[in-house]
């Protein structure tokens, strides 16, 4: 096998068929091969994709289900003290204070449990 230059083409002659053929094996495996990397890192990148936007859209979800239920919760706790106000079981101020005591102990059981599902995925 002999290889000469000619500024940026490569010309190479062979002796013997086998030698071509052989040469041309590897060339088309060469490319098959490079050709299959490329077409799977393509999927994988789309489905990444995919997954992201899939992802994006529970989390979005999640966040409007969790705003909903802290304001219906929120909603709740001040019915209740406006209804014990009204009822004369309270003062404003006690409804006041215990509206803000409800308020908080709802924002701890939340948070307990994100905490136990934090754990639970570790």
């Amino acid at each position: 096998m002999l290889l000469k230059t000619r500024g940026w083409i490569l010309m190479i002659k062979f002796k013997s068929m086998q030698s071509r053929l052989t040469t041309i094996f590897i060339g088309i495996s060469f490319l098959t091969m490079l050709f299959l990397g490329c077409n799977g890192i393509y999927g994988a990148v789309q489905e990444n994709a995919r997954v992201m936007a899939e992802f994006r859209k529970d989390m979005e979800r999640n966040a409007e289900l969790q705003i909903e239920w802290q304001t219906q919760s929120a909603l709740s706790v001040v019915e209740n003290c406006y209804q014990a106000q009204m009822r004369g079981e309270l003062t404003e101020e006690q409804a006041a204070v215990n509206s803000q005591l409800e308020e908080k102990m709802e924002r701890w059981v939340y948070l307990t449990d994100l905490a136990e599902k934090i754990a639970a995925q570790e």
